[in-house]
């Protein structure tokens, strides 16, 4: 019994030495197969599948030469040489592949080439050597990506590049990263190279690669003009799904170097934008030579609280001087300004609107109606029964302080506290085809101070009314819609002549007026189509009892649009003064899209001498009040002549070249300019875009480019 028992305990042993005998003395290939298919089968009970070519067998270890392919969950592996392991060693379970040559691993959404690699089936884990793989469009290798059992990867001296060859004409390199998610990226000790140079190094870089379409930097470089030799960078330092940072740094051979942080921030699931421009550099403006430090400080958030109806809107602009804003977008032709630095609160309720804005000035080169604050309650429109009659009410506190800019000589700053009430009543009539509207109203406006030191309180009446018809007539295929409209308003003396009050605005600008609006509109278009061929609004002023005018009827205005195809447009918008038997003001544009590969555009500007220059083109207050030969040796005179140029043509599919021009001439008290911009386009390997621009400003000249990335987006499986 004693030795049946030691018998049975030996047979494992007893099993592996037949196994050896028959090795030496039968075909090996007949052995190896029996104890391959046991082996694999073992390994297929775990979910992995070998298929090696010409494999030996020793020692519970499977290798080959010859190239396999080994499958198990959520992995792929391929190489030249496989050494695959599946035995016990002193209690501990081996179950582990290493490879080399020609390595490719298919591991989750990721397909990985290599030299070597290394993987554990137990703890699901290893590393790819000399590794190579891409989230569309990006390419990234490392010397070691190893791979983590939660589906990341931690990258070992890698790289991150658009180029599709062995040779990278540029890369982003990374001492170490992580790559999680399947799409998100972050690295430390980065640096950015062109053509194996180092252009500049960040401690820090996140993304999120299938987010980050267009380039993580954009670079620029200009030559002449009165800035000089400038180089530029702009990085993304970090991405993420809402939130993006931008390093951006410049170097003025004359001046030093500048840099600075924007951030961008927007939630879309929050109703969340939020962005930040903090820019500080040595350098000059064109004014301000000799001025050593320029900076900028912006930034705007708005926010939407939908439940509660709520809209929140804030911007701030803190500039050096005010040519920064332009030499900071750095566009050329161009013109920036600053934004505006207040905040909008708007509440929207079912009987109200209130809107609370406050708003500063923190430039002094600005002139700005400041608001500390502004409170308006809008009602809403009230209908009296069924009587067709609508009321509505505005009323708007403010506390205001009109800033003038400090260039500005013998300027008197000056500030009051504002109650603003506006009535209007009103009720449609149809009459057969014709819509009439008779209205009245008032004005009342109370001012906390006023020129003479006291209070002032402003009031008003108006009137008026308004009548309007279509008709429309069919010809052919054609369909012709004529629209004839008047429009008359009577405002009455206010209680206090416009010297006696402060006028911060146009709000403010009430005096008494008769005036007539009558007109037609026409719109002629296909029957079946919304393309429009023509449009057309033909109208005059009538003006009763307005000394100040020299005619009653002085101008007719116009504006006509033609639409010949769709690829052709013409506008013509222009007034005729009767009184001086000329243009008021005509500008004539047309838009041409000759193919795909060209177009343009070119527009003539018109001003004469009596063009007054006005917010509101419509409102005739002004020359109610002062007489034509006031105004015309005003500031408000500003005869001029321009003309603008824009055209493209793309010359090959890979060059294209852009130009854009502005001429101005006859001014009164200015010189004539000429200023224009030649850009040439092209598409460099590796996605990267080329701009060559050359910029003949008034003030500066000089030759620009500009190297940035822009990658198609990937498709949607």
């Amino acid at each position: 019994m004693a030795w049946k028992m030691v018998f049975l305990g030996r047979i494992p042993q007893i099993l592996w030495l037949g196994l050896w005998i028959w090795a030496c003395f039968l075909p090996g290939a007949a052995l190896l197969a029996d104890v391959t298919e046991d082996l694999l089968q073992d390994a297929f009970s775990e979910g992995v599948t070998v298929d090696l070519r010409e494999p030996t067998f020793e020692n519970g270890v499977l290798t080959t030469s010859k190239g396999g392919v080994v499958t198990g969950s959520n992995i792929r592996i391929q190489a030249k040489h496989i050494t695959y392991t599946r035995k016990t060693v002193d209690g501990v379970a081996l179950f582990r592949i290493e490879a080399h040559g020609d390595v490719m691993l298919e591991y989750a959404e990721f397909i990985f080439l290599g030299s070597d690699l290394e993987y554990d089936f137990t703890t699901k884990t290893g590393y790819v050597l000399n590794a190579k793989s891409a989230v569309e469009p990006w390419y990234f290798g490392a010397r070691r990506i190893n791979l983590l059992a939660n589906d990341s990867y931690e990258i070992i001296d890698g790289y991150l590049t658009t180029s599709e060859t062995e040779v990278v004409d540029w890369r982003i390199s990374m001492h170490h990263g992580l790559l999680y998610d399947r799409e998100y990226l972050k690295a430390r000790h980065v640096m950015l190279y062109l053509f194996n140079t180092p252009i500049f190094w960040v401690p820090y870089f996140g993304a999120n690669l299938k987010d980050v379409i267009d380039a993580p930097f954009r670079l620029t470089a200009g030559w002449g003009g009165v800035q000089g030799p400038r180089l530029g960078v702009i990085y993304d330092l970090y991405a993420s799904d809402f939130f993006k940072t931008f390093l951006r740094v410049d170097y003025h051979l004359k001046r030093g170097i500048g840099g600075g942080i924007e951030t961008k921030y927007n939630n879309p699931q929050r109703f969340e934008e939020l962005s930040t421009i903090n820019y500080l550099a040595q350098d000059n403006s064109i004014e301000e030579p000799n001025q050593k430090t320029r900076f900028r400080f912006a930034g705007s958030y708005t926010k939407l609280i939908p439940s509660k109806l709520i809209d929140i809107d804030l911007t701030y602009d803190k500039l050096s001087d005010k040519e920064m804003p332009t030499d900071y977008a750095d566009k050329g032709l161009d013109f920036q300004t600053e934004e505006k630095t207040q905040l909008n609160i708007n509440y929207q309720h079912k009987y109200c609107s209130t809107n609370f804005r406050t708003r500063i000035r923190v430039n002094q080169f600005e002139t700005v109606k400041q608001e500390l604050p502004s409170l308006s309650l809008n009602l809403r429109p009230l209908l009296l029964g069924r009587t067709g009659i609508i009321i509505e009410n505005q009323n708007k506190f403010s506390y205001l302080d009109y800033k003038y800019n400090n260039e500005i000589p013998h300027s008197v700053e000056f500030r009051s506290a504002r109650y603003a009430w506006h009535n209007r009543v009103y009720r449609p009539f149809f009459i057969g085809p014709v819509v009439a509207t008779p209205e009245a109203g008032g004005e009342f406006i109370y001012y906390g101070s006023s020129p003479e030191k006291a209070e002032k309180i402003l009031s008003l009446a108006t009137m008026g009314c308004s009548l309007n018809t279509r008709l429309e007539r069919a010809y052919g295929r054609y369909m012709h819609v004529c629209v004839p409209y008047a429009d008359y308003r009577y405002y009455t003396f206010p209680t206090i002549a416009p010297g006696q009050h402060y006028i911060f605005d146009l709000q403010d600008g009430w005096y008494r007026l008769n005036s007539l609006c009558y007109g037609f509109k026409s719109l002629l278009y296909p029957m079946g189509s919304f393309h429009t061929s023509v449009s057309a609004d033909i109208y005059t002023y009538t003006f009763f009892d307005t000394p100040s005018l020299p005619q009653s009827t002085p101008k007719v205005y116009g504006r006509v649009v033609w639409n010949p195809t769709r690829t052709l447009r013409y506008t013509v918008v222009s007034a005729w003064d009767f009184e001086h038997q000329n243009f008021d003001h005509l500008n004539v544009r047309a838009d041409v899209t000759f193919s795909e590969d060209a177009a343009l555009s070119a527009e003539w500007r018109h001003r004469s001498a009596f063009s007054w220059r006005k917010v509101d083109t419509t409102s005739f207050i002004l020359e109610s009040i002062r007489t034509e030969n006031e105004l015309r040796h005003s500031p408000l005179s500003d005869r001029r002549n321009t003309f603008l140029l824009h055209f493209f043509y793309r010359v090959h599919f890979n060059w294209a070249i852009e130009v854009k021009s502005r001429h101005g001439w006859n001014r009164i008290h200015e010189p004539s300019y000429n200023e224009f911009q030649v850009d040439l386009l092209t598409t460099l390997r590796s996605a990267w875009h080329l701009k060559v621009s050359y910029q003949h400003l008034e003030h500066n000249q000089r030759v620009a480019f500009y190297i940035f990335m822009r990658m198609n987006r990937p498709c949607a499986n």
